[in-house]
């Protein structure tokens, strides 16, 4: 399936607002003042400074370091209904590489209309949780629904090793909307900064 080749390697590893009418494609959205709005999906979310916006070449990066994880040699298709639209990034002390690790926040969208397979949120997590087991990522426990703004998200945490050897903590948040699969995900390198990350998803509004 295309859509989780594309978008789980990178796991291994306030503007005047338009109508909705305006905005048609997911990638429409702006970073100002720390505060990330996309005004396809309607939705805001507000970052501290600590955590530093990659570029698409970084994202890039970090995606195809995790296509070699996962053993994705297969010729990739046009990435053109896969959106990357924030990718976060923030250092930490630690056992990394230069003695330090780093934590990410990804917010990511695929558009389902070809995608039989995906009818729920829970499928999006399924598929996720079910691709990571190849790069040695374990389920811990059951996919939960929750509430974020007022919208459910299905969530999956995993646990795994990155490639340099180090434990690798994440949280995966799925739910539909407007034909697509609106996804973010948190990937930390301890379970505290983990829940540190997951904190911050109570500023995330849909307007």
């Amino acid at each position: 399936m295309h859509f989780f080749r594309r978008l789980v390697p990178a796991l291994a590893l306030f503007l005047v607002v338009p109508s909705l009418g305006q905005s048609t494609s997911p990638d429409d959205g702006a970073t100002e003042d720390n505060v990330y709005t996309n005004f396809f999906f309607q939705l805001r979310y507000p970052f501290s400074a600590s955590w530093v916006p990659l570029t698409a070449a970084a994202t890039a990066q970090i995606r195809e370091a995790g296509q070699a994880r996962l053993g994705d040699d297969q010729p990739q298709a046009s990435s053109a209904k896969t959106y990357h639209l924030l990718s976060l990034a923030r250092n930490f002390p630690g056992d990394g590489p230069n003695g330090r690790s780093r934590a990410l926040i990804l917010l990511v969208a695929e558009d389902l209309s070809s995608n039989s397979e995906i009818a729920s949120a829970a499928d999006c997590v399924r598929k996720v949780a079910g691709r990571l087991k190849q790069a040695n990522f374990t389920a811990v426990g059951d996919p939960q629904e929750i509430q974020l703004s007022g919208r459910k998200f299905s969530r999956q945490e995993l646990k795994g090793v990155s490639s340099a050897g180090t434990p690798v903590y994440e949280s995966v948040y799925f739910t539909l909307a407007r034909g697509h699969a609106l996804g973010i995900i948190l990937v930390a390198p301890s379970q505290p900064v983990l829940g540190g990350m997951m904190g911050t998803l109570d500023k995330l509004k849909f307007y």
